[in-house]
C-alpha cells in the first residue's frame, strides 16, 4: 500500500505560479499541511487539504515562536505563494523529510490570519487539535549559539536521575552542599541559553 503521506510529486522542477494563495471557507472541520518531501534550502512545496477532526487521518502539530510579525517568507501552497514569518519557514524546512511527505498542522498556515471570524473559532479548537496529534513538534529556532547537542546530552542525563530514586537522592544531596561537580560552568551557561529562548520565555508569561 503507498505512504497515504507520500505522493508522485512532479511540481518541484516545474515553476509554480506566484499567484497569491486564497484561503476557501470552510465549515466544523480543520486545514493540515501536507508537506511535500525537500532537501535543505529547496523551496517548501505543499498543499491544505481539509478533514473533520475527529476523522482526520495521522498528523503531527508543530508548536514554535511567530518572532517579527513581517511574512516575508513563503510556502508554495496548491501551487500559490502563501507567506510565512521566517519563523515558520525555518521550522518547516527542518522538520521536512527529503523522501517522504509529512502531514503537519501549524497554525499560521492552516488558519486564515486574515479571516478574523475563523481565527476565533479555530482558537477555540486548538486545544483538541494539539490533543489529537500524533505528537507534537517543538521549534526552539536555530542553533544559533551550538549549544543543542550538548543541552539535549545535558537534559537526557537529567532524565536518568529523575528516574533513578538513589541517583535522584544523591543529586538533591549534591545540590544542598553546592557539590554539583559535574555540573560544568560551559553547561550552565548552555542551559541558560536554552531556557532564554523566546518560546521558553513566551510559555513563562503565558502561564504566569
Amino acid at each position: 500500500m503507498d505512504d497515504p503521506v507520500t505522493k508522485n510529486i512532479s511540481i518541484r522542477g516545474s515553476k509554480p505560479t506566484k499567484k497569491p494563495y486564497q484561503y476557501q471557507p470552510f465549515p466544523h472541520v480543520i486545514r493540515i499541511l501536507r508537506l511535500y518531501p525537500g532537501k535543505a534550502n529547496e523551496p517548501l512545496i505543499g498543499e491544505l487539504e481539509f478533514f473533520a477532526l475527529s476523522n482526520a487521518p495521522k498528523y503531527e502539530a508543530i508548536s514554535y515562536v511567530w518572532g517579527t510579525t513581517s511574512r516575508s517568507a513563503e510556502i508554495i501552497c496548491d501551487g500559490c505563494s502563501l507567506p510565512l514569518t521566517e519563523s515558520l519557514h525555518d521550522a518547516l524546512q527542518r522538520v521536512r523529510c527529503e523522501s517522504r511527505g509529512r502531514l503537519i498542522w501549524a497554525d499560521q498556515v492552516c488558519i486564515n490570519q486574515d479571516d478574523l471570524h475563523e481565527r476565533n473559532r479555530q482558537v477555540m479548537a486548538m486545544n483538541e487539535i494539539y490533543k489529537n496529534a500524533q505528537q507534537v513538534l517543538v521549534w526552539l529556532g536555530c542553533d544559533e549559539h551550538r549549544c543543542a547537542k550538548d543541552v539535549v546530552a545535558l537534559l537526557e542525563s537529567l532524565e536518568a536521575r529523575f528516574r533513578d530514586n538513589e541517583r535522584c537522592g544523591q543529586l538533591t544531596a549534591d545540590q544542598q552542599e553546592q557539590q554539583l561537580h559535574w555540573f560544568s560552568d560551559d553547561l550552565w551557561r548552555q542551559l541558560a541559553t536554552l531556557y532564554s529562548l523566546s518560546w521558553v520565555s513566551s510559555r513563562k508569561t503565558k502561564c504566569s
